[in-house]
């Protein structure tokens, strides 16, 4: 899906030929998310389907961000 969502994004809208967005892919990002993302994805406290629509998704990081466990969340910095 991320790939799917990365060829929309930099080929339909953007201006990357599609060849070179697959060959960057395979040569590159898929051993690098293998290697270090999917491995912590067990650990993780939320993980978002970016496939939904963004009000759907603001309200799961909302949710998450209020919920019982929102002390133990590393709070933002406001001056940014």
């Amino acid at each position: 899906m991320r790939l799917a969502r990365k060829i929309e994004r930099q080929c339909v809208d953007g201006s990357v030929p599609l060849k070179v967005l697959l060959y960057n892919y395979i040569q590159f990002r898929r051993a690098a998310e293998e290697r270090y993302v999917e491995p912590l994805r067990h650990r993780c406290d939320l993980v978002i389907d970016g496939t939904r629509p963004v009000a759907e998704l603001a309200e799961q990081i909302h949710s998450a961000c209020s919920g019982p466990h929102s002390s133990d969340l590393i709070p933002v910095r406001e001056d940014r």
